[in-house]
């Protein structure tokens, strides 16, 4: 089967969904203190709280809902849909470490992005044996041994990466693909 578009592996974490906010808006539900991306530029929030609260932000990603109620990246959905116009588009997610996960990132896919049928979606751990042109990640190991094109999607816990191409919203991940003419 020959393919007519180009491959392209989009991250869902802090390039789809906004798990990053999600994390400071439960700490914020719990503990009262709030963060904003901007004061965390560089770091995790378990980098800056303290050290008896780590084991509570942790559990975060194993508590029913964290991953189903994350809000969307702006700009994530209508650049999706454009994307496919041009690229064989492809979620690709880390979603086997967190028991609930895997059905509650599918059941986000599907309220969000229906437009992404199953075939789509690769729950995975490593992404480097995807055969894509490009892959849209937040995190750089990911790109360590990826064979294509990465692009290093902006968020505050790669703000002091270099080593790749990085885009900070969607409209310049629109624009460095050549969806130019189409920008949300």
């Amino acid at each position: 089967m020959k393919l007519k578009k180009p491959i392209l592996g989009v991250d869902m974490d802090d390039v789809l969904a906004d798990s990053y906010q999600q994390s400071l808006d439960w700490y914020e539900r719990d503990f009262g203190i709030k963060y904003t991306k901007e004061e965390l530029e560089g770091q995790y929030l378990g980098d800056v709280i303290a050290e008896d609260q780590i084991d509570i932000i942790n559990s975060y990603f194993f508590t029913e809902g964290f991953f189903r109620t994350i809000k969307p990246i702006d700009g994530a959905i209508e650049g999706m849909r454009l994307l496919q116009e041009e690229y064989d588009v492809f979620i690709v997610t880390a979603a086997q470490q967190f028991p609930q996960c895997l059905t509650e990132k599918n059941e986000w896919l599907d309220e969000y992005m229906p437009f992404i049928d199953w075939q789509h979606r690769i729950f995975c751990g490593h992404k480097y044996f995807l055969d894509a042109k490009y892959l849209i990640d937040d995190h750089a190991y990911n790109f360590e041994y990826f064979k294509g094109s990465p692009i290093l999607f902006s968020a505050p816990h790669n703000a002091g990466e270099t080593r790749f191409f990085r885009v900070n919203n969607w409209e310049e991940t629109l624009t460095y693909l050549n969806v130019t003419s189409k920008i949300i």
